[in-house]
Order: structure tokens, then C-alpha cells, then sequence
């Protein structure tokens, strides 16, 4: 058994920085400066994402 945490692309800020977002704007961009809201809540709080593997 494991479980993960998921960051959907439109809330990762690593994925920004690599979707050719000019610098200009990057500097005035609210996510890439201060994370997804939901980091800022207790993990209780966090979005649940659920996934059941069938197999490799």
C-alpha cells in the first residue's frame, strides 16, 4: 500500500517555468511566487486525488 500527493499541471508552479511563460510575466506571477493555496491549509485540508492500479 502507498498513497501520494498529485499537483494537477494548472496549480504546479514547477510547470510554469516550462511552458515558456516569459520572464517579464513570470516575475508578476502570483502561483509561481507564493505555491498553490491549498499548501498554505493543513495537509488534512489538502485535495484528495484517487487512482486505483489494475497492474504494471
Amino acid at each position: 500500500k502507498f498513497s501520494f500527493r498529485y499537483i494537477p499541471s494548472n496549480h504546479n508552479l514547477v510547470d510554469i517555468a516550462t511552458k515558456g511563460l516569459p520572464p517579464a510575466k513570470l516575475r508578476q506571477h502570483k502561483l509561481w511566487w507564493n505555491g498553490p493555496s491549498s499548501l498554505k491549509e493543513h495537509e488534512s485540508e489538502w485535495p484528495k486525488w484517487e487512482y486505483q492500479f489494475t497492474g504494471i
